[in-house]
């Protein structure tokens, strides 16, 4: 059995003793919230599948290696950090995509860098929510000091798959 699951039902059986102890009453709002967000993701997460197998045997791994394969070193982690913040898309797309990326030769360092430029840069999530919420200043703030953050992911991948010697 996969660990992550145990975890996730470990802490799911505690946090839902501890609420059912100290708030009986939330139980029932809890669930039906747990309900929406069920279907939700099993009514998109077909159709994301289904949509990153075809685009798995649309992209070919001669287009994907050359610019992020293993090869591709630092420059290729610099563009995996680009592509991953412009590209739109919740998580029940994004992770199906970048599994198709990296089956189709995209190395393990470029794909840290790409899920953490599209968690961390996000600019659709930045046109579309923060900036109108929050404001422009606010958000440029955020992107200026927290830009860094899939730079540093990328190089510490590297290290570790050892493109680049520490």
């Amino acid at each position: 059995m996969n660990p992550g699951f145990v975890i996730l039902a470990v802490l799911a059986v505690v946090f839902f003793a501890m609420v059912l102890r100290r708030e009986p009453g939330a139980i029932r709002p809890a669930l039906g919230n747990v309900r929406r967000q069920l279907v939700m993701i099993f009514l998109r997460m077909p159709f994301a599948l289904i949509t990153a197998a075809y685009l798995g045997l649309l992209i070919p791994s001669d287009a994907v290696a050359p610019y992020l394969g293993p090869e591709s070193g630092f420059a290729g982690t610099v563009l995996a950090i680009v592509v991953g913040g412009f590209v739109p898309g919740g998580p029940v797309m994004m992770f199906p995509l970048a599994l198709v990326l990296w089956r189709s030769g995209a190395g393990d360092a470029q794909m840290v860098a790409f899920l953490t430029g599209w968690t961390v840069i996000a600019i659709q999530r930045s046109l579309t929510f923060e900036i109108p919420l929050v404001g422009t200043k606010f958000a440029a703030f955020r992107l200026a000091s927290s830009a860094v953050l899939p730079l540093l992911s990328g190089i510490i991948a590297l290290v570790l798959v050892g493109v680049i010697r520490a």
